[in-house]
């Protein structure tokens, strides 16, 4: 795996922990720096945002288990 890859894997992956913080915090609080009223929309971005921090774990541990030869 290039180094490339790591860093957009990483990046990735820390942008959905960010991100499912925030919509942690709106679904506890009702609101962190925005305020998402839709509960629908709520329930998709956070669902989306999971499918998001799966992916990259995936894309993670998988090249991590294949080793650096494997493309």
């Amino acid at each position: 795996m290039r180094v490339q890859t790591y860093l957009l894997a990483a990046v990735s992956l820390g942008m959905a922990l960010f991100l499912l913080f925030h919509f942690g915090c709106i679904w506890k609080y009702g609101e962190f720096v925005i305020c998402e009223p839709n509960t629908g929309i709520l329930v998709a971005e956070t669902v989306g945002i999971v499918c998001v921090l799966a992916f990259s774990s995936y894309c993670i541990i998988d090249q991590l288990v294949r080793g650096p030869r494997h493309r």
